[in-house]
């Protein structure tokens, strides 16, 4: 999969997710860590968007990084029967 490099965002919600994953991680990583419940030494490693990575951000660049195959499903069909 081809990885698409996004450059700096100069404004809304992708901006300010490159400006704390780039900038302050470790703030990020405390919030996510809170609201899920991890201890507080459980590491958070971002992969993407990183900004000498030309901020390749979403699941191609992610997968990518992180060696995973992205394969598609087909959807989930859910039957009803009338008994």
């Amino acid at each position: 999969m081809p990885r698409i490099q996004q450059g700096s965002a100069v404004r809304g919600s992708q901006k300010w997710i490159q400006k704390l994953v780039n900038e302050r991680p470790d703030l990020l990583n405390s919030l996510i860590r809170t609201q899920l419940g991890l201890p507080s030494n459980e590491e958070i490693h971002w992969l993407s968007p990183i900004a000498e990575d030309g901020y390749v951000m979403g699941d191609v660049g992610a997968a990518d990084k992180a060696a995973i195959q992205l394969v598609k499903v087909q959807p989930y069909q859910l039957l009803v029967s009338d008994t």
